[in-house]
């Protein structure tokens, strides 16, 4: 039977939090494995350089993925051309009513909602002493900017045609999309530290309904306006998926390292007080 690693505290994660343990890393798993071999370095360091590493891996796959795409799958005429009508289907029933909407969804992932959200929510945390976890939701983010901002530089795909773009985005970055990954990113990690707080099943239901929610509007709002085809969409939501296991694996990574630097400076504090050896309590003065 396995035994169970008593609770440490270590600073940034109060014992009683319960989205805290979405962050602990499993016994004997990647994590503390490669906890062990960089325990050395600080924690927060540690959390970086494992995040940016895993950005540039999950990158490496994308980019992978996206040659697959471009240079086998849509060498496919069957393929390219369902990959192409909904985007023309969806121009053909446009209205300014729509559009309206479709640009009002299409900020809930843009820059402008994003970056106010994902400020509250790190300064909250902050400020709850929960800064390892406002770390991870900001990891989450920034391995998604990160991971785009090289996929864009190998793969370029030219947005649907002949469809109307109605943003002005550079007209070779249809794949992947930016902003659906984006949104799940940002949405999903944050229900990830919602849903941990409720035992209730309907009220985590709610949580990732809302959560799953948003990243479909903003897929059918970027498809409407003729940003990109399906496939993109999916392959953005895969790139925000894959964010949110880098900075997971990241913040479980560093977490572990606290933990043993915390083990490591008791034991140390422990010997020290035992090679001193008991003080002896003054001589009492009588009375």
């Amino acid at each position: 039977m396995t035994e169970v690693r008593p609770p440490i505290k270590v600073s940034g994660v109060p014992l009683d939090s319960r989205a805290s343990r979405r962050i602990k890393a499993g016994e004997g798993g990647l994590a503390e494995r490669l906890a062990f071999r960089m325990q050395r370095l600080p924690a927060l360091l540690v959390s970086w350089i494992v995040a940016n590493v895993g950005a540039v891996l999950l990158a490496t796959v994308m980019i992978g993925l996206g040659f697959f795409v471009t240079e086998v799958l849509l060498s496919s005429k069957t393929i390219a051309d369902a990959d192409a009508w909904l985007p023309r289907w969806l121009e053909e029933q446009r209205t300014p009513f729509l559009n309206d909407a479709s640009y009002v969804t299409s900020q809930i992932a843009d820059r402008w909602v994003l970056i106010p959200l994902v400020g509250i929510v790190v300064l909250s945390l902050a400020l709850r002493k929960r800064w390892r976890l406002g770390s991870f939701y900001l990891q989450a983010i920034l391995a998604e900017v990160l991971t785009y901002g090289l996929v864009t530089r190998f793969i370029e795909r030219p947005r649907p045609e002949p469809v109307e773009q109605l943003d002005t985005f550079n007209l070779l970055h249809s794949y992947p999309s930016g902003h659906v990954a984006a949104s799940v990113a940002i949405y999903g990690s944050l229900a990830l530290l919602l849903a941990a707080h409720f035992k209730d099943i309907r009220a985590r239901v709610a949580i990732w309904t809302v959560a799953a929610g948003f990243p479909l509007l903003v897929a059918l709002s970027r498809i409407y306006r003729g940003e990109h085809h399906p496939i993109d969409v999916v392959a953005g939501a895969l790139m925000g998926v894959g964010a949110i296991c880098v900075a997971l694996f990241a913040a479980r990574t560093a977490r572990r390292v606290a933990e043993l630097r915390h083990e490591k400076h008791a034991a140390q504090r422990a010997a020290d007080a035992a090679a001193v050896g008991p003080v002896e309590a003054p001589n009492e003065v009588p009375a």
